[in-house]
């Protein structure tokens, strides 16, 4: 998983060639889960580095029939979706591309309860955290435009808010309990709860082993050496 692209750190405006080469690699794709690093590496590069958007992989997975789920591990629990502005209308707006169908696809395979916010989808409002809000000294500020996510989220009736954005869910978690202490609800990224809802079946022997050796080739041709815990 590669969530935040080095060439964003440094301030280069596109991959620089140390980086492409690190990861294409034949036959290999890294999975980002930021639209900062899908706006370099995807879009602006052409994708020449192999890059999936975590959305599209965990969709894949599941329309594939790849992994099991289990909604009857989330009875009695009502969920909704945040949709954050950076992997919806941000991304719509500047790659015409967004975000919003995708994840809740992905939620309704987990959950038998799924309710939506209002407004949602492109119109949905902005959690706070945006901007940099969340990491920097303007807390109260942050807090008094997260009363709409507050109000949103109450009266969806949702026990579970489900997000897909880092500062998103620090935010929902964190932030918006503080100042709004009647707050009831769980906050889990999209990608727990399809972990949560997975079937677990045990493999048999040779399949094991088979995995085990395709994962031996695959280091080797990265030239990666694994370390044993």
């Amino acid at each position: 998983i590669f969530s935040t692209p080095p060439p964003l750190v440094t301030g280069s405006p596109k991959p620089t060639p140390r980086y492409s080469r690190s990861f294409a690699h034949d036959g290999q794709f890294s999975v980002i889960t930021t639209p900062f690093a899908w706006s370099i590496f995807g879009y602006q590069n052409h994708n020449a580095v192999n890059f999936v958007y975590l959305y599209d992989y965990l969709l894949d997975l599941i329309r594939q029939g790849r992994i099991r789920l289990d909604k009857s591990v989330h009875q009695g629990r009502r969920f909704t979706y945040h949709d954050s502005c950076k992997h919806g209308r941000e991304l719509a707006a500047h790659y015409g591309k967004g975000y919003f169908d995708e994840p809740r696809e992905i939620v309704a395979a987990c959950v038998e309860d799924f309710v939506e916010l209002t407004p949602t989808r492109e119109k949905n409002f902005c959690c706070g955290a945006g901007g940099g809000m969340w990491p920097m000294p303007f807390e109260q500020e942050s807090a008094w435009h997260a009363r709409y996510k507050y109000q949103q989220i109450k009266d969806s009736g949702a026990d579970v808010v489900v997000v897909g954005c880092s500062n998103c869910r620090d935010q929902i978690m964190r932030r918006i309990p503080k100042f709004y202490p009647d707050c009831t609800y769980e906050v889990k990224y999209i990608w727990q709860l399809v972990a949560e809802s997975l079937v677990i079946e045990p493999w048999e022997a040779e399949r094991i082993a088979r995995a085990q050796a395709e994962a031996q080739e695959q280091w080797q041709r990265l030239g990666v050496q694994p370390h044993e815990e």
